[in-house]
């Protein structure tokens, strides 16, 4: 079993810095990477700004929300670093095998 909980920023600095870059936007970045042995979707929040501060709030607390026919990535781990860094990581849903070579 992986206990997600105890992803560090450290980690997952790491997994971005080793992974692919699907996205590089003003506020996040998303990597495709392997964690832990498993592929995981991760976005990185860019920017401290208090007026985006809650870039990562709907990933955190919309999951209960939403209907059973609704295919959502589960959340696995959120950390935050300093000056507003922080990371949500996701499990990565895809219909073929992952490839991140």
């Amino acid at each position: 079993m992986i206990a997600w909980s105890d992803v560090t920023v450290a980690e997952a600095e790491r997994a971005c810095a080793e992974g692919r870059l699907i996205t590089a936007g003003p506020l996040n970045n998303t990597y495709g990477v392997t964690l832990r042995g498993r592929p995981v979707f991760i976005r990185h929040r860019v920017v401290h700004d208090l007026e985006y501060g809650q870039t990562f709030a709907a990933e955190r607390f919309v999951y209960g929300l939403l209907g059973p026919s609704v295919n959502v990535p589960r959340l696995l781990f959120f950390c935050e670093g300093g000056e507003g860094s922080a990371y949500a990581g996701f499990e990565y849903l895809v219909e073929e095998p992952t490839d991140w070579s």
